[in-house]
Parts: C-alpha cells; sequence; structure tokens
C-alpha cells in the first residue's frame, strides 16, 4: 500500500469520530430541551397555550373592534333619526293645535249672536208676509175668506179637498218667496238648511200656541214638501249670489 491510501484510510476514520465528536456537542442541548427536561416541555406547552389563548383575544379584540363602531354607528343614526322623527311630530302637533286656535278665532270672529237673531226674525216675518198677501190673492180669486187661522192651524190644509188645495198652494208658494227671502238675508247656501229648519220649528212652536199642536198628515205633508222647496231652492239662488262676480274698482 502507498502512503496516500494509508494516510486516506487513517483520516477516515479521525474524519468520523470528528463528526461523532460534533453531532454529540450539538445535539445534547436540543435533546436536553426536549427529551430529558419534562419541566421544558410543560412550559412550552404552557407558553404555547398562552400565546394561542392571546393571539385568539387579539382576533376577538379585533373583531370588537371593527363591529362596535358600525353598532354605534347604527346607534346614532337611529337616535337621530328618532330625535328627528321626534321633532317633526311635535311640528306637527304645534302646527295642528295653532291652525285650530286660528279656526276657533276665526269663527268666534264670524260668529254674530245679534246678526244671527236679527236674520231669523227677519225670515220669520218675510215669510208671515208672503203667506199673508198669497191668502188675499185667494180671497180676490176664489173669494176665500181671509183669516189667520189659514196660517197657524191645521183645519185649511186639506189635499183631497177642493176647499183645501188653494190653502196646500199657497203655503207652497210661501216657500217660493222663503227662498228668495233666504237669498236676500240669509246670503250663504251653506245656512239655508240652519235657517229654514228654525223657521219651520219656530212656526210649528207658534202654531202649537195658537191652536194646539198639529195632528193632521196634510198639515205635516205639505210643510215637510214645504221645507223641501224652500231649502232647495234658497241653496241654488245663493250660491248664484256667490258666484255673482265682484265688480273691480275703475279709476
Amino acid at each position: 500500500m502507498s502512503s496516500r491510501s494509508v494516510a486516506s484510510a487513517r483520516s477516515e476514520p479521525e474524519q468520523r469520530r470528528v463528526n461523532a465528536v460534533s453531532s454529540n456537542n450539538t445535539l445534547p442541548s436540543v435533546s436536553s430541551n426536549h427529551h430529558n427536561s419534562p419541566k421544558g416541555d410543560a412550559e412550552s406547552r404552557a407558553s404555547t397555550r398562552v400565546s394561542h389563548a392571546s393571539t385568539r383575544a387579539s382576533a376577538q379584540s379585533n373583531n370588537n373592534g371593527n363591529i362596535n363602531p358600525n353598532i354605534t354607528n347604527n346607534g346614532l343614526n337611529n337616535n337621530n333619526n328618532n330625535i328627528k322623527n321626534g321633532r317633526g311630530v311635535n311640528a306637527a302637533v304645534s302646527r295642528g293645535a295653532s291652525s285650530s286656535k286660528m279656526h276657533k278665532a276665526e269663527a268666534l270672529a264670524r260668529f254674530h249672536p245679534k246678526m244671527i237673531t236679527a236674520q231669523i226674525i227677519s225670515l220669520q216675518c218675510f215669510q208671515y208676509l208672503a203667506q199673508s198677501i198669497l191668502i188675499q190673492i185667494n180671497f180676490l180669486l176664489f173669494s176665500i175668506p181671509t183669516s189667520v187661522d189659514r196660517i197657524f192651524t191645521d183645519k185649511y190644509l186639506h189635499i183631497w179637498r177642493r176647499d183645501g188645495i188653494a190653502d196646500c198652494i199657497m203655503m207652497l208658494m210661501a216657500a217660493l218667496f222663503g227662498a228668495v227671502g233666504l237669498a236676500l238675508i240669509v246670503e250663504k247656501s251653506k245656512k239655508c238648511l240652519d235657517f229654514t229648519v228654525t223657521y219651520f220649528i219656530l212656526h210649528l212652536i207658534l202654531s202649537t200656541m195658537y191652536n194646539g199642536f198639529p195632528t193632521t198628515f196634510d198639515w205635516w205633508i205639505v210643510h215637510v214638501l214645504s221645507l223641501l222647496v224652500m231649502v232647495v231652492l234658497g241653496e241654488y239662488l245663493c250660491s248664484l249670489k256667490e258666484l255673482e262676480m265682484i265688480p273691480l274698482l275703475q279709476f
């Protein structure tokens, strides 16, 4: 054998020994930490658990930090909307209260008891004047005797008798004059029904005071028809008067 082969043969065992010594020097630290020390294993496991717990807590905190602003923003928006809605409701209530007060003030300003009483008395007298004139016309045309009983009693109002037809026509004609009186005295179509009903109630009271409560059907039929004619025609005439052109001032 040559000197080179002997050197190589000698060097190979030496290199193996050197490698084994180096491996023994490096591995004990790891093996001692990983296999030979149970305390180190427990500490490492505890550290891993703590790290996992810390990561979970951080993730939850991040998630909470991401969600809470949205929740708070939604809550603030809801509060703002509730405040706005409350303000709108309060404004509507205040407007309604102010409008109702204005309407009450206007109604009180338009309410004139003396004028209304004067209109009722004027319409009542106008009706009795028209009936008196028509009774005189019946006397001139048909020689029917004149009497106040023809106005305030039910003795002469007979629909199915010849001597009572003239008085029935007289009452219906008086309703036509009453419609004209509504247009002249009341001048408001929406008040025609009130004034007409008031007239007939007062006429019923006066007739009851004069000769007792009327009990014949003819009297009631004639007066109900007269009331309807007076209301319908009076509203028509008043509406025509309300629709008249207001004359403009000419300079």
